[in-house]
């Protein structure tokens, strides 16, 4: 991306809903959409991608558990009937 295709303002709308209205409107860092006080928290070690990346992965690895449990209780239900 060009540095002119970015906001020329912050574009951080803020943390709680109220506030969610209004944006910052400093002058953004180059190259980024957020002015240099709100650049570090959306892009800091920890933000909420990171999170959400690891809930999903989380998530999977529990519907794996869950499907190989399903399939050898079905495995193990077909052993009975015969």
């Amino acid at each position: 991306m060009k540095a002119s295709e970015y906001s020329p303002t912050c574009t951080w709308i803020g943390e709680d809903a109220p506030s969610h209205r209004s944006s910052c409107n400093q002058p953004s860092v180059l190259g980024k959409s957020y002015c240099c006080d709100h650049v570090w928290r959306v892009y800091q070690e920890g933000s909420a991608v990171k999170p959400r990346k690891k809930a999903e992965g989380q998530r999977n690895s529990l519907q794996d558990l869950v499907d190989d449990f399903n399939a050898v209780v079905e495995e193990l239900s077909m052993e009975d009937e015969v």
